[in-house]
């Protein structure tokens, strides 16, 4: 069997079942694990800052969130989070839940914290329709 073609079978289901790790497979063949980012759903967020403090980093423009926000989030537009990841710092080694209108800003937002060496990074799945979807207090 060819090697790549081999390759191909014996990676992508390694990549369907990476959990909170991407697998990436560079041209030499060899697997390597890509730093990622957990998820966490609007109810789970809710319970957990019902039981201690939580960072929230909301991703969304400055107009989104002056229109409503999680209690307590920072604002910081996911179109200029690399160039303010120092006002972010005191989080490096910190939960820090990653929140946009959706999930598709927060995502990549994630990403990018990451990739700056974020070591506790959660996006939030739903992100602000489900928080406020679900009922939850929204802060103005």
């Amino acid at each position: 069997m060819n090697r790549s073609i081999f390759s191909l079978f014996v990676f992508i289901p390694a990549l369907a079942c990476a959990g909170e790790h991407a697998v990436s497979v560079p041209a030499s063949g060899a697997p390597q694990v890509v730093a990622s980012f957990a998820t966490v759903d609007v109810q789970d967020l809710k319970r957990l800052g019902d039981e201690a403090e939580v960072f929230i980093l909301d991703v969304r423009t400055a107009g989104e969130f002056a229109a409503g926000h999680m209690p307590g989030a920072l604002n910081i537009d996911v179109a200029v989070l690399e160039r303010s990841l120092d006002q972010l710092e005191a989080y490096r080694d910190q939960p820090v839940y990653v929140s946009c209108r959706t999930s598709n800003r927060s995502r990549v937002a994630s990403q990018v914290l990451v990739d700056a060496g974020f070591s506790n990074v959660t996006q939030v799945l739903g992100g602000f329709s489900d928080w406020q979807a679900s009922g939850f207090e929204v802060a103005r």
